[in-house]
């Protein structure tokens, strides 16, 4: 872990290891169903793992996209132009908007760390509850004297 917000060299291992779980020679034998299945299972959960942890920069997002896309629409690391038949944003849409669930890397990011954040304030019996998250997880929380009563907002950190 770094106490700043992780570079695009420091996140290209995982941008590589991404691009190594691809099956060359399967990949042409597998259908788009397949292909989607992959792309869902293996090629999601490697970032998702780090995003956990770490905010990435649009790059290294945009990269493990890149990847992710030319698997789904052309069966390798790359699609150019007509291969790709989805803009990818609605692929990136969940099942019931019209999607095929894919998850959106950026916004899946943001909401596991704002979600760590929302456990380390709400659960003290947490390992890392008294620790200062929210500068190295990317969110930026302000301060206000009143506290708001909104059922799903984040408590407010005490103004220093």
């Amino acid at each position: 872990l770094t106490i700043k917000r992780p570079s695009a060299a420091l996140l290209q291992p995982v941008v590589d290891k991404t691009a190594g779980m691809l099956p060359t020679w399967k990949a042409r034998l597998m259908n788009k169903a397949g292909r989607l299945a992959f792309v869902k299972a293996v090629l999601n959960a490697i970032p998702i793992h780090q995003l956990l942890a770490l905010a990435p920069p649009k790059r290294i997002i945009k990269a493990l996209e890149k990847i992710q896309r030319g698997f789904l629409w052309a069966g390798r690391a790359e699609a150019n132009g007509g291969h790709c038949h989805v803009n990818w944003r609605r692929v990136a849409r969940p099942i019931s908007l019209g999607g095929v669930g894919v998850h959106d890397l950026e916004r899946t990011g943001l909401a596991l760390r704002i979600r760590w954040l929302w456990l380390s304030r709400t659960g003290s019996a947490r390992a890392w509850s008294g620790l200062d998250l929210a500068p190295g997880l990317g969110v930026v929380l302000t301060c206000s004297s009143p506290p708001t009563s909104a059922p799903f907002s984040l408590p407010r950190p005490p103004c220093r």
